[in-house]
């Protein structure tokens, strides 16, 4: 997985992805999606006023391993 500039691409409508951002010139990692043309956080769906640089995709859920203990 590598992280994408929003200058490159966006994700799909409401696709929770991966983002990083800064805000009050602290950089940090977060849950988000995208939605007409805003950024919404998704633990409230609230519009987030950060300055998004980057995304990616989540990775797939853990499956476990095959004859584990």
């Amino acid at each position: 997985m590598q992280w994408i500039p929003v200058t490159q691409s966006l994700p799909d409508s409401y696709e929770t992805v991966l983002v990083t951002g800064e805000t009050n010139s602290l950089k940090g990692v977060n849950l988000a999606f995208y939605k007409d043309r805003k950024w919404y956080r998704t633990f409230d769906w609230k519009p987030w006023e950060v300055k998004i640089e980057a995304w990616m995709h989540l990775p797939e859920p853990y499956e476990g391993v095959e004859n584990e203990r």
